[in-house]
């Protein structure tokens, strides 16, 4: 089994469901913390969109950093073992069956900034990948940016 990694990092976008007067008094009281974060998400039409503009990680083969976020010839124990998820329905990207991808998962880059940095990397690749978790992470919210990965032979 190879180990490419393809992915696609999204960050999440909130869209007003309410004209400017009612999300203006929201907006006041969620940064206040009279109005709780569900209830503020819950006044938006949350989409992703694919994060295009970012120099991203330019690794593309690499058995130490797939053998955590592939799952596959996991020789340390992977700490995201068992996460397969597939790809998410509202996902920008559309990589169906009908291409030649082994697995699909996702993760938020919070959950891999927090898994990675408990690891010892040794490869280049791993270390840019880190890097490029944490710089998403940081622009972008820990609840606000995700990745969504594929892996062939």
């Amino acid at each position: 089994m190879g180990t490419d990694i393809h992915f696609v990092i999204e960050r999440r976008v909130l869209t007003p469901k309410y004209g400017d007067t009612v999300m203006r008094k929201l907006e006041r009281q969620y940064h206040t913390g009279d109005l709780p974060l569900d209830a503020w998400e819950l006044a938006h039409t949350i989409s992703w969109q694919a994060v295009e503009d970012e120099p991203l990680w330019d690794g593309n083969r690499n058995y130490e950093l797939f053998s955590v976020i592939g799952l596959d010839m996991n020789r340390g124990g992977s700490p995201l073992e068992g996460r397969f998820r597939g790809i998410p329905k509202d996902a920008t990207i559309d990589w169906d069956d009908s291409h030649f991808f082994h697995s699909q998962t996702w993760y938020m880059c919070a959950e891999l900034v927090d898994v990675m940095q408990r690891m010892m990397w040794h490869s280049t690749d791993a270390l840019q990948f880190q890097q490029m978790n944490r710089n998403m992470v940081t622009k972008y919210g820990p609840r606000d940016v995700r990745i969504v990965m594929a892996f062939d032979s």
